[in-house]
């Protein structure tokens, strides 16, 4: 059984202070049972914590408290969005007719997450030969998967525990990354608008998205406006003719056009 005192951070223990550990690891072909174990530190009794089970190679840490000495800070950086593909959408019904008005643009994207740490041993004659961090990714669109490779001793599906040392007063800056892609599918029409204006000029030049795609993109937006013009035209023309059977269809036309640019 090989045992080390480590120091570590785990925002869901605690997101202020480090935590004092001790790092176990099962060098041995047997089964640990579960149980309780004492934690001595230069002879002195600090702590009497719960033991789990502990299988050949396995490993766990068993914390016993706190550490003030160790300044913790984390600063998310500004979320990073990149696509990497964009299709165009048509309508079921009209999907073998090469001239069938596109509805809309489906976006497959890439997006980044950056966490800066910011960390500090403040002890004048102590230097740290362990200090972890365990990161979490975030849950959201999936999932993200930490991808930050540099300083990582451990990694499972949602979490990465990355390994530092300090010498006395030193100052360290670490920068974990995690990624999540997300597909994205647009039909309103001032979200499309924004689109063409915002994003496609940066799309073209990094060959990411066709003339052809852009050419779509317009073309859905201007159809989408002529049928509301030729519309509210027909109704102006019959406002005076009250619950015609015209006038009826045409504000039925009216309310599948205005769905689709407030949806």
């Amino acid at each position: 059984m090989d045992a080390q005192f480590v120091l570590y951070y785990n925002p869901k223990i605690n997101d202020l202070s480090a935590i004092k550990a001790v790092h176990l690891k099962n060098n041995m072909d047997v089964v640990l049972a579960p149980g309780s174990i004492a934690i001595l530190d230069r002879g002195r009794l600090v702590a009497q914590c719960v033991f789990t089970t502990m299988l050949p190679n396995d490993d766990q840490l068993i914390h016993y408290g706190f550490d003030s000495t160790i300044s913790i800070c984390t600063i998310p950086l500004p979320l990073q969005v990149h696509n990497d593909s964009i299709d165009i959408i048509y309508p079921e019904i009209g999907k073998l007719n090469t001239n069938t008005v596109p509805i809309g643009i489906g976006l497959q994207q890439l997006y980044i997450k950056r966490t800066r740490y910011l960390i500090k041993n403040t002890v004048l004659d102590r230097s740290i030969s362990k200090f972890y961090i365990d990161h979490i990714a975030d849950s959201s669109l999936g999932g993200y998967v930490v991808t930050t490779q540099n300083r990582c001793i451990k990694s499972v599906k949602d979490c990465s525990r990355f390994e530092l040392k300090f010498e006395p007063q030193q100052d360290i800056e670490f920068i974990v990354d995690e990624q999540a892609r997300h597909s994205k599918k647009i039909f309103v029409l001032t979200a499309l608008e924004l689109f063409v204006e915002k994003q496609v000029p940066n799309l073209v030049q990094a060959k990411i998205i066709e003339n052809r795609t852009i050419e779509f993109c317009q073309t859905d937006i201007k159809s989408i406006l002529e049928n509301q013009e030729r519309i509210r035209q027909n109704i102006e023309a019959l406002e005076k003719v009250d619950q015609s059977d015209i006038m009826i269809r045409y504000l039925k036309d009216l309310n599948p056009e205005d769905d689709n640019l407030q949806e």
